[in-house]
């Protein structure tokens, strides 16, 4: 599983693994460095190769089925994954059960609001410019969802 430290360090994901990976087959790596990358808007850069590479040295890439990808920037970076793992490798893509969850919730929060969308960062309405950020965020994402 790739994630960030935060989330690798956290209590809720070793509950988690406790419960399902019982032969104990994951392993965890942190890469801090893609949502720096990822915050910056920083997708096309070689170097982003490079951290994959030498972030992913240590394990035999080969031996595994597939990629937990634990953080929501990870998406942003699918195609320097696919490049670094193996082809067979599968990636697990968290965002899909989180806007599940979303859109169950959603309806029971607000309803009769399904047709209204406001966006806000941190608690407030979203300026014009932090909506073209997202919309070039969401851009990279709808490039990214292809890569399997």
């Amino acid at each position: 599983m790739a994630a960030t430290p935060v989330t690798i360090a956290g209590d809720k994901l070793h509950s988690l693994l406790k419960r399902v990976d019982t032969e104990h087959e994951a392993d965890l790596i942190p890469l801090p460095m893609l949502v720096r990358y990822a915050e910056k808007g920083d997708f096309d850069n070689p170097a982003i190769e490079a951290y994959l590479r030498e972030a992913l040295a240590p394990f035999e890439l080969s031996r595994y089925g597939a990629v937990v990808l634990g953080c929501t920037h990870f998406n942003y970076f699918k195609d320097y994954f696919r490049k670094v793992f193996p082809e067979e490798i599968h990636f697990v893509d968290g965002n899909e059960g989180t806007l599940r969850q979303l859109m169950r919730v959603l309806p029971k929060e607000c309803p009769g609001e399904e047709q209204k969308v406001r966006y806000f960062f941190s608690g407030r309405p979203v300026s014009r410019a932090e909506k073209e950020r997202i919309d070039a965020y969401m851009e990279q994402l709808d490039r990214m969802y292809e890569i399997r």
